[in-house]
């Protein structure tokens, strides 16, 4: 009776510390809700200057992205969802009013290659991440770039 005992809490133990973290929490929470895209700095290479061409009132649309508590990413474009994935968080890391949250999406979505691991910053009232998320709607997957966005 006692190695059944044992067994079963060893056995609950593990299933609770292998569970993945999707949520975000605490003062990570602050990535929650809907983020307006304001502008994408890029570059074709590593040697080449940084560009702001990116920018909603020279393309034809404008793009949000949703942070959930559900542990969704919810991409829009004019308002309408493009794409919803689940995510898992890898790591958190806080540096006063910068926060910052590594992601993995382990999909590949059908019109975004959302996939693998990003980086998410926020500055104060300004999220940022590597790699404009619109990159396969907007067919510049070659350049180098960053993502800004404000809170809806």
């Amino acid at each position: 009776m006692s190695y059944s005992r044992t067994f079963s809490f060893v056995l609950i133990v593990t299933l609770l510390s292998a569970c993945k973290k999707d949520k975000l929490e605490n003062e990570f929470d602050a990535f929650e809700g809907k983020w307006k895209w304001i502008y994408t700095l890029s570059r074709t290479s590593l040697f080449s200057d940084w560009d702001t061409r990116l920018r909603p009132e020279n393309r034809a649309y404008d793009a949000y992205v949703e942070f959930t508590n559900e542990g969704t990413i919810k991409l829009f474009i004019d308002d309408q969802l493009l794409e919803e994935v689940k995510y898992r968080v890898v790591d958190e890391t806080q540096a006063g009013n910068y926060l910052q949250l590594r992601l993995d999406f382990n999909t590949k979505t059908n019109d975004l290659n959302l996939s693998g691991e990003r980086g998410f910053a926020l500055n104060n009232d300004t999220l940022s991440f590597g790699g404009f998320l619109f990159n396969s709607y907007e067919k510049s997957q070659d350049e180098i770039n960053s993502g800004y966005y404000v809170r809806e």
